[in-house]
């Protein structure tokens, strides 16, 4: 589900002008402050009128969650790899790919991390990516045979995004592969699993 939406479209002329906002969107979000997006800047960016982007979206929030929904869902998709051969390649390859996700719309990420603060359906959003990851770690973790239960799961998830997010948003005193790398053998050390599998 996208969110709510003031029309669903159901002709592909309706639905292209609707993807248009959507990507616009995500680029508008992607390039500028929060503050400095508007409806108008975004129906701009798609070439279609306000008129036309309230025709799809009650505001710039129903759009950003919109956003943030369809790109999580890709993530999701590709985060917790089910075909990891062992705990160390799935925290690599989690740490890398969250870290990706993070600096391909950093001002994005941002301002979601912003947002969610004070839009009730946006934190909702988020705690159920973080809880859907959760139990793909609880569920990784049993197949491994490595103790952990669900604090162990949301332990590796804060970890995981505190990480992810003082390397993208702060100043970090290194390279960010190393940085990812050190944090996995420290997430590994936790689990009592080493880094060395």
């Amino acid at each position: 589900m996208d969110g709510p939406s003031r029309r669903v479209p159901k002709q592909e002329r309706a639905r292209a002008k609707r993807q248009a906002l959507l990507d616009a969107g995500l680029r508008e979000f992607s390039a500028r402050e929060y503050p400095e997006v508007t409806a108008r800047s975004i129906a701009k960016a798609a070439g279609v009128s306000v008129g036309t982007f309230y025709e799809y979206f009650d505001s710039k929030d129903v759009l950003l969650r919109t956003v943030q929904e369809r790109l999580l869902r890709t993530f999701m998709e590709r985060v917790v790899d089910d075909d990891a051969p062992d705990p160390a390649e799935a925290i690599r390859r989690g740490l890398a790919l969250t870290y990706a996700f993070h600096v391909e719309h950093p001002r994005l990420h941002a301002t979601v991390e912003y947002r969610r603060r004070f839009d009730p359906e946006l934190e909702a959003l988020m705690q159920t990516l973080d809880a859907a990851i959760a139990q793909r770690i609880r569920s990784a973790l049993q197949r491994w045979k490595v103790p952990g239960d669900e604090a162990v799961a949301f332990t590796i998830v804060a970890m995981a995004e505190g990480l992810v997010h003082r390397i993208v948003f702060g100043d970090p005193p290194g390279d960010p592969e190393g940085l990812l790398e050190h944090g996995g053998q420290l997430i590994l050390g936790a689990l009592g699993t080493g880094g060395d599998q």
